[in-house]
């Protein structure tokens, strides 16, 4: 069996296919793309020098052109998700245990889980009471009081 230069690039071409699925960038894929109208050019028995020549230009003008917009579609930044820690700050909770800032002692229920609390403002919060997570400072979340409204998602 006789493989033609054409087979080549059509060969090539998958080959960096499948190793663009293994790599991040779309480096091999622009090179995938560039092997395409070279095994079209060979097929219609062109130079070695033409195929290599017009392999060059198309790897370049695909870099420049089409690996940016493919980059753009492919890493689309959505509305930024916070997660963890820096989730808390915004939600409603509930007093479990009285904050009372002479003695540092508190503690509020938000989301399910139990944090040590201080007031923002630095006055007494009874157990009970519904708060809004400001911040959170190490292991401490800084709340402050907030208004019985039946759309915050307390505890």
């Amino acid at each position: 069996m006789h493989l033609s230069a054409w087979h080549a690039w059509v060969v090539a071409s998958l080959i960096l296919f499948i190793l663009e699925i293994f790599t991040p960038g779309f480096i091999l894929g622009v090179l995938a793309l560039a092997c395409i109208p070279c095994a079209l050019v060979a097929a219609l028995n062109f130079s070695a020098a033409v195929q290599l020549v017009l392999f060059a230009v198309l790897a370049i003008l695909l870099a420049l052109f089409v690996r940016p917009v493919v980059l753009k579609y492919l890493h689309r930044r959505g509305p930024e998700v916070r997660t963890n820690v820096d989730a808390l700050s915004g939600r409603a909770g509930i007093v479990v245990e009285a904050l009372d800032p002479m003695t540092g002692k508190g503690r509020v229920k938000v989301g399910g889980e139990d944090w040590k609390a201080a007031s923002a403002d630095g006055l007494p919060i009874e157990a009970g009471g519904r708060v809004r997570v400001l911040r959170v400072e190490g292991c401490t979340v800084i709340v402050s009081p907030l208004a019985d409204d039946p759309g915050d998602d307390a505890a």
